[in-house]
C-alpha cells in the first residue's frame, strides 16, 4: 500500500495540532500531549507543534522532557522568541536559574516587546540575586492595570532587597490598589509595614487579608509571629509553602551565609553533643538520620562516625544539594512528621539541628520518633530558648517571635521527653549565630530512648 499523499499527512497533522491546542488551553495536559505526539508522527520535526508539546510537558512537570522537546523546537526554528521563554522556564525548573537567565535574555533579545519574556527575565534576575538588574528590567510593565500588579509587587521586592524600604512600600501599596487580591501582597506588604515600624498596620493587613480568604495560612502565621490580633490562636508550626519559600531558592550560597556571615555553629554543637553522649555506644553508628539536613553540614560532620546516613529535607533543592554532597546515603524529601511515620529501619541517632525553630508544638514529632528509633536511640537538637519575659508571657513552652521562627523552654522540652519514657541526657546552651549582629541564644539538647 501506498503512503498516504503530503498534503493528507499535513492535514491529519494540522487537525492533531489544534485538538493539543484546545486540550492545553483546558488545561488537559496529558491528552495535549498526546495529540502533539501525534501530530509529530504525521509531520515530524514540526517546530510550532515541539515547542507546544513543550509547553504541555511543562505543565505536567515533566521538565527534562520538555527541554528536550524545545531543543528540537529550537533547532527547527531558533529565532522563536516563545520557544526561548519555554526552555528559560524549563531550566529554572530543573535548578539551572543562570543557563535559564540567559535563555530569557535570548527571547528578549528576539522579541524586546513581548511581555511575557520581560517578566520571565525579572523573575530569573530575582530569585539569581540581581535585584538592580531585575529592576531595570521589570520597569517597563509597570502600568497602571490590574494585570500589572504582579510587576509593581516583584519592583517593590526588588526596591526592598536595595534597602528602599520606603519606596517598596510604595510599589506594594500600588500593587494592592491595583489588585487587592494579588498573591503574596498582603504578606510582603505586612512585612514591610512592620519593618518600617507600623506594626498596628502590619497587622491589619493581615488579619483583613485572614478575614478575606487570602491565604489564610500564611497570613495567620504572620500575625501571630507579630502578637496576633486576639482572634486566631498560634500555629503550631510554620506553613510548609513559607518553609519551602524561603530555603528553595537559598540552596546555593546557603552555607557561606549561613556559616560565615551569620556565624552559624548550631550544627557543630548538635553534633559534638551527640557524639559525646554516644561514645558508651561504640561508634561507628549504624544508622544516622539527619532532620532537615540541609546541604548537609551535619551529615558530612557525622560521615567517618556513621555506617549509613540518611538526610531529610523538606525543600527540594536542599535534597538536591545534600544529595550531591556526598555525606548521605539516601536523602528524601518532604515533612519530617510523616517521613518518620514511614520510616522502615531504625536509627539509633537522629539530628536536628536548627529544625524545631520552624515548628512550635512539637508532640507531634516526638511521637512520630518512637517508631523511627532503635532501643538506646539517642535524639539531638537545637532550639532557641525563651527570655525571661517569654517564660511569662507563654506558659504553654513555645513562642512564634517577630522572626517567624519559635523558640521553646526547657521545661517544655523536659515534659516532653518525660512523657515518651525517654531519657534526659543534656541541655547546653550556646549562641547558635548571630543576629542582627548579636549572639542568639540557643541551647542543644540531647536525650535517650530506653535500651
Amino acid at each position: 500500500m501506498s503512503p498516504p499523499p503530503t498534503d493528507a499527512r499535513f492535514l491529519a497533522a494540522k487537525a492533531l495540532f489544534l485538538e493539543g491546542v484546545q486540550h492545553h488551553e483546558a488545561q488537559r495536559h496529558a491528552q495535549a500531549e498526546q495529540a502533539f505526539l501525534a501530530s509529530l508522527q504525521q509531520l515530524p520535526g514540526r517546530a510550532s507543534t515541539l515547542m507546544n508539546l513543550g509547553a504541555a510537558q511543562l505543565a505536567m512537570g515533566k521538565s527534562a522532557e520538555a527541554l528536550a522537546s524545545l531543543d528540537a523546537s529550537l533547532q527547527a526554528e531558533p529565532g522563536d522568541a516563545q520557544a526561548w521563554c519555554h526552555r528559560a522556564e524549563a531550566l529554572a525548573a530543573l535548578g539551572r536559574l543562570p543557563e535559564a537567565a540567559q535563555d530569557s535574555a535570548k527571547a528578549l533579545s528576539l522579541a524586546p516587546g513581548l511581555a511575557a519574556a520581560r517578566w520571565q527575565r525579572s523573575r530569573l534576575l530575582a530569585a539569581l540575586g540581581q535585584a538592580q538588574e531585575a529592576l531595570g528590567t521589570v520597569q517597563p510593565l509597570l502600568q497602571p492595570r490590574p494585570d500589572a500588579a504582579p510587576a509593581w509587587l516583584l519592583a517593590g521586592q526588588m526596591r526592598q532587597s536595595l534597602g528602599q524600604l520606603d519606596s517598596a512600600l510604595q510599589h506594594y501599596q500600588q500593587a494592592q490598589a491595583l489588585d487587592p487580591r494579588l498573591p503574596r501582597l498582603p504578606a510582603v506588604l505586612g512585612q514591610a509595614l512592620a519593618l518600617s515600624g507600623q506594626r498596628a498596620q502590619a497587622r491589619a493587613v493581615w488579619s483583613d487579608a485572614v478575614a478575606a480568604g487570602l491565604e489564610p495560612e500564611l497570613n495567620r502565621y504572620l500575625l501571630a509571629g507579630h502578637g496576633g490580633d486576639g482572634n486566631h490562636p498560634t500555629p503550631g508550626q510554620s506553613p510548609v509553602d513559607y518553609v519551602r519559600a524561603l530555603f528553595d531558592p537559598y540552596a546555593e550560597g546557603f552555607e557561606q551565609h549561613l556559616v560565615q556571615t551569620l556565624q552559624y555553629q548550631g550544627h557543630t554543637a548538635v553534633v559534638d553533643a551527640a557524639l559525646a553522649a554516644a561514645q558508651a555506644n561504640a561508634p561507628p553508628l549504624d544508622h544516622v538520620l539527619d532532620l532537615g539536613c540541609g546541604t548537609g553540614l551535619c551529615g558530612r560532620a557525622l560521615r567517618r562516625h556513621a555506617r549509613y546516613i540518611e538526610g531529610i529535607d523538606l525543600s527540594p533543592t536542599m535534597v538536591d544539594a545534600a544529595r550531591a554532597s556526598g555525606a548521605y546515603d539516601a536523602v528524601r524529601q518532604g515533612d519530617i512528621v510523616k517521613l518518620l511515620q514511614q520510616t522502615a529501619r531504625q536509627a539509633d541517632l537522629v539530628v536536628a539541628a536548627d529544625v524545631f525553630i520552624y515548628i512550635g508544638a512539637l508532640e507531634p514529632v516526638f511521637d512520630a520518633l518512637r517508631q523511627a528509633v532503635a532501643p538506646g536511640a539517642l535524639v539531638a537538637f537545637s532550639v532557641e530558648t525563651f527570655t525571661a519575659e517569654e517564660h511569662a508571657a507563654h506558659p504553654a513552652g513555645w513562642c512564634l517571635r517577630p522572626s517567624l521562627r519559635y523558640a521553646h523552654a526547657e521545661a517544655y522540652l523536659a515534659a516532653l521527653c518525660r512523657h515518651q519514657g525517654w531519657q534526659w541526657r543534656a541541655w547546653q546552651p550556646v549562641a547558635l549565630r548571630l543576629e542582627q549582629g548579636q549572639p542568639l541564644a540557643g541551647a542543644v539538647v540531647v536525650i535517650q530512648v530506653p535500651g
